[in-house]
């Protein structure tokens, strides 16, 4: 689903990072941020997110990944995308 939104949008969302909150302990790492989204028109839109992260083989990999922005992708995006 999440590929067919950005694809939706043309291909890419380039994402501007907040002021990300980080922390790990061992093999667990965790994260919360509110970033932006930056539309190919310059529109900004911006959301929150946080994830859950274990490091496999010297590699951190997502185990968990939330990202809302907390309104209708069509009040937000000003059309319908896949859901």
């Amino acid at each position: 689903m999440f590929r067919a939104q950005i694809q939706e949008q043309g291909g890419g969302i380039p994402i501007v990072a907040g002021n990300i909150d980080a922390y790990s302990e061992g093999d667990i790492g965790w994260f919360a941020d509110r970033s932006l989204f930056n539309l190919a028109d310059g529109t900004d839109i911006p959301f929150r997110h946080t994830g859950v992260l274990h490091k496999e083989d010297g590699e951190w990999k997502f185990i968990q990944l939330h990202a809302s922005i907390g309104v209708s992708n069509e009040e937000e995006f000003g059309k319908e995308l896949t859901t």
